[in-house]
């Protein structure tokens, strides 16, 4: 054993706990620096945020903006390049055109929303933790989703996506919606019409209205704009049966 006093010497240099006391007080350093640590790297994201998206959190106080903060946090080291804007009333993350994932808050909980109806389904196990629907995961204030669950969710919305391919290439579709871009077309519109390889007015005329309706991103807008132009060219969507 070490003498005594190169015992306290040690203690001494190296900092460390002599007492139960000191260990306690040590402990209790360590978890105040943490939490001011967090704080701090919270104050960090906070200044990220785009202005887009600002207002909404800058709304939420307590779990409800910690929650929110760190699920964002997550999503964003899934897609670091993703686009936020405010869509549906709520925090949206976009990926080359495509909504990818959602967060509200609620009173209760922090909604989750993958913008599709068919990602949730593929993954059963969420229903034993968590309330869901369809559409819908249920995160309870001051719990996370574990990382690899948002990576798995967000590339099963990505995969639903008619660009996924990485973060994404879109020059393919440069080369064959020059005539969609001339009529007005939204980029979405454009590559779910391109996807279903419509790449011209006259094509469109095998293709019953309600057909048209089902491909990615054919809001209302962009019905209006092919059904607009289709009358210029003596064209009308085929007869649905």
């Amino acid at each position: 054993m070490l003498p005594e006093a190169n015992l306290e010497w040690m203690q001494r240099l190296f900092g460390l706990p002599r007492t139960y006391g000191e260990v306690t007080d040590s402990w209790s350093l360590m978890h105040r620096n943490l939490a001011i640590s967090q704080r701090h790297y919270s104050r960090r994201v906070a200044k990220r945020i785009p202005s887009a998206v600002a207002p909404y959190y800058s709304k939420l106080d307590g779990a409800h903006k910690e929650t929110m903060l760190d699920m964002r946090s997550r999503i964003l080291k899934c897609v670091p390049k993703a686009q936020e804007i405010i869509k549906y009333g709520m925090p949206t993350f976009v990926v080359a055109g495509n909504d990818v994932a959602g967060l509200m808050s609620h009173k209760e909980h922090i909604g989750y929303y993958p913008y599709s109806g068919s990602v949730i389904k593929n993954f059963p196990e969420l229903s034993k933790k968590y309330k869901t629907s369809k559409g819908a995961i249920q995160i309870p204030l001051g719990e996370l989703l574990a990382q690899s669950t948002i990576n798995k969710l967000i590339r099963a919305r990505i995969a639903l996506c008619p660009v996924a391919r990485g973060d994404v290439d879109l020059s393919h579709y440069d080369k064959l919606d020059s005539q969609w871009r001339e009529i007005g077309l939204a980029a979405p519109a454009r590559r779910g019409l391109v996807d279903n390889k419509l790449t011209q007015l006259s094509q469109l005329r095998k293709w019953s209205e309600e057909d048209i309706k089902k491909i990615h991103a054919m809001g209302p807008s962009a019905l209006k704009i092919l059904k607009r132009e289709m009358k210029k060219k003596g064209f009308s969507f085929k007869k649905s049966k």
